[in-house]
């Protein structure tokens, strides 16, 4: 198994609540630079089973292989669009057509799973893009501690 740098980063040995959280930026950083070297190494190693095996017809586990890698690609490609340091109208439509497949899929591969608010949010991420420009960051604790700081002020109750 690879060892890839973690940048300072100890990621969880178990990925449940009580082994340890991880921000924004450490799930885009995951899903941008890891996931996606993993996918390619599990796929290098697929095909070279299937070269051993080329009479064999696609299973239904294939299939389902297929379908999580289909919409993994499309979760990561809107996260690389969303993370970017320049927006063109371009990136907006495509982000939106990378959300909408991967939206789709979910609903496909995981029919019982209800959707979070963060992904109703993310559907409006194109027309932030038009707005406000590029998301510099996903990490929020600069955001938090402002309105921690904000919060301690006092206004009497007047604001």
């Amino acid at each position: 198994m690879p060892k890839f740098p973690l940048h300072g980063q100890e990621y969880p040995s178990k990925w449940v609540p009580p082994h340890g959280i991880l921000n924004a930026a450490e799930w885009a950083l995951l899903y941008k630079v890891y996931i996606p070297f993993l996918m390619l190494s599990q796929q290098m190693s697929l095909d070279e089973h299937k070269c051993v095996n080329t009479k064999r017809k696609m299973g239904q586990s294939e299939e389902l292989e297929n379908e999580l890698t289909k919409n993994t690609f499309h979760f990561i490609s809107a996260i690389n669009i969303a993370t970017r340091w320049t927006v063109a109208m371009d990136y907006a439509n495509e982000f939106a057509e990378h959300w909408k497949k991967f939206h789709f899929s979910n609903q496909h591969l995981f029919p019982k799973q209800q959707s979070k608010p963060n992904h109703h949010f993310d559907d409006h991420i194109p027309k932030l893009f038009q707005h406000w420009g590029p998301a510099q960051s996903s990490a929020t604790w600069g955001y938090e501690r402002l309105i921690g700081v904000s919060a301690k002020i006092p206004t009497n109750n007047k604001i």
